[in-house]
């Protein structure tokens, strides 16, 4: 089996994986910082298994223009910029968020797979059609 292929098999499994962790990590003592590098990572190693790269080369930049030449639509595209800059926010200017803008953001996150995953699965179908 294709090492890129499985990857994409095992992309969406696995972060919902991550997002229950996160969703149980917000039930107990929460730090916005961790919750949000957390946050960016689940969604970071996503598309990294989507696009069979390694997740730390995957930065704001470069997920951004994958996203454009992969046509992705400028919502979802925005979306994923405003979290990036949430996020960022958060984890290297020691701002804080509350724990209800943490909750909405995980399931702006997990919308923002689900759209992916639809998405990105019918363009790689389509590439092998």
């Amino acid at each position: 089996l294709d090492q890129g292929f499985a990857r994409r098999i095992h992309a969406m499994k696995e972060a919902k994986i991550s997002i229950e962790h996160l969703r149980d990590y917000l039930r107990g003592h929460v730090s916005s910082r961790v919750f949000y590098s957390q946050l960016i990572k689940v969604l970071r190693d996503y598309l990294a298994d989507q696009w069979n790269k390694s997740s730390p080369s995957l930065t704001s930049e470069v997920i951004l223009s994958e996203l454009m030449v992969r046509g992705i639509d400028l919502e979802y595209r925005t979306r994923v910029k405003s979290l990036f800059a949430r996020s960022d926010l958060i984890c290297f200017a020691s701002a804080s968020q509350e724990a209800e803008h943490m909750k909405e953001d995980l399931i702006e996150v997990e919308n923002i797979i689900t759209h992916f995953e639809k998405h990105l699965t019918l363009k790689t179908i389509a590439f092998f059609l």
